[in-house]
């Protein structure tokens, strides 16, 4: 009796810790080329790169616009994104229009710098003189 109520106890404590990681994408080494901040269209979870940085150009437009960036800030972030996009085109180009996973991740590592650049400088609260553009 002991030996069966235990057993079932390490059954039930397996599917309850197995549940979480069945969640999760399997092809994690990889990354998928993508953001797993959405859902997207790929049913893994993941932005395609293109995607990120249509969002990131935005974010930049953003930030111009309702002055969370100054100048400096703004042409830092764009310079670093075009680099980024012209990368890839460039990628793409010497592989036959596709791109490897090492690119991929990359490209992927080089967006989530700028992202968290973004993120920085946008709430770093500069402290801006009124007469200074």
């Amino acid at each position: 009796m002991k030996f069966t109520t235990l057993v079932m106890l390490a059954v039930g404590a397996s599917i309850l810790v197995s549940t979480p990681l069945a969640a999760q994408p399997w092809d994690r080494g990889d990354r998928g080329g993508g953001y797993r901040g959405d859902r997207g269209d790929r049913g893994g979870g993941y932005w395609d790169l293109d995607r990120r940085i249509y969002w990131l150009q935005e974010r930049i437009d953003r930030g111009r616009r309702d002055g969370s960036l100054d100048w400096r800030e703004a042409r830092r972030a764009q310079d670093q994104l075009n680099r980024i996009s012209w990368q890839k085109r460039r990628a793409e180009r010497n592989n036959g229009g596709q791109l490897g996973w090492q690119d991929r991740r990359d490209l992927q590592d080089q967006l989530d710098s700028l992202s968290r650049s973004l993120r920085w400088m946008r709430n770093d609260n500069d402290f801006r003189l009124p007469w200074l553009p």
